[in-house]
């Protein structure tokens, strides 16, 4: 809900918060890497979803978030897609 109110810096700390209860869980890693990247830190964006990628290593290919973090690692997506 955050994020879609452009509240990035609740986003990121709510994200933050869950991943100090839930450390390398996928769903936190992916929001921050998704906060990074609507901000505009493409380099924190990378290296968010690199993570969140690592931590989700056997997921299922087609998942939308996998897709999307792929993409963006690999430069494949507009800042903010």
């Amino acid at each position: 809900m955050l994020i879609r109110v452009k509240d990035y810096a609740g986003a990121k700390e709510a994200y933050e918060a869950a991943l100090k209860e839930r450390p390398n869980s996928g769903f936190g890693l992916y929001g921050l890497a998704r906060v990074a990247e609507l901000r505009g830190d493409a380099a924190a964006a990378r290296e968010g979803y690199s993570r969140f990628l690592k931590a989700w290593s056997a997921a299922d290919e087609t998942l939308p978030e996998v897709v999307h973090a792929r993409a963006v690692t690999k430069g494949e997506v507009a800042q903010g897609q």
